[in-house]
């Protein structure tokens, strides 16, 4: 997944950009998910819409990120090329000792099951919390219990690692 800045969204570049990146390096485009904000979405809802449409077209996956931190988008929703949502850490957070909170992640979840949408949890930081998403059946979760994030590379190496345990061990 690759968070894409609101000034990137808006930069007239971007879509010239990443096509002749996944021609020039044989990227299968199904393999990368753009991240977008709500609020970048929104503040030039047309623009956002044309670039999400366009990187859609190349089979890339979209998610919009921190969905639920203004839900006056929801109209906009259905106009958008989405494969996931991406449901706001802040109502995650506090998901196990707050019932509004709770009721906030099912309802975003619930809206991305009718929209046949994958949903992402934020701020995942304990067990109990992943165990409240799984009940409420939220499909991935993302946070510091699940694994801190890491530099590309080092995720190389280690998948470069594990590959070469695998030969050896066959």
């Amino acid at each position: 997944m690759i968070n894409l800045s609101g000034q990137s969204v808006q930069d007239a570049r971007l879509f010239g950009y990443v096509e002749q990146q996944i021609h020039q390096f044989g990227i299968d485009p199904g393999m990368i998910c753009f991240e977008i904000s709500e609020s970048v979405a929104i503040s030039n809802f047309v623009h956002a819409k044309r670039v999400m449409n366009a990187l859609h077209s190349l089979g890339c996956h979209l998610v919009l990120d921190d969905f639920g931190s203004g839900f006056s988008s929801l109209s906009y929703l259905r106009e958008l090329p989405l494969s996931y949502l991406k449901i706001d850490g802040n109502f995650v957070h506090n998901l196990v000792s707050s019932p509004v909170d709770a009721a906030m992640v099912k309802a975003v979840h619930e809206v991305g099951q009718v929209m046949n949408l994958l949903t992402i949890a934020e701020l995942v930081e304990d067990g109990e919390t992943l165990v409240r998403l799984r009940q409420i059946g939220v499909d991935f979760a993302q946070g510091y219990y699940c694994g801190r994030p890491i530099p590309l590379v080092q995720l190389r190496d280690r998948l470069e690692s594990e590959r070469t345990l695998e030969v050896k061990a066959a």
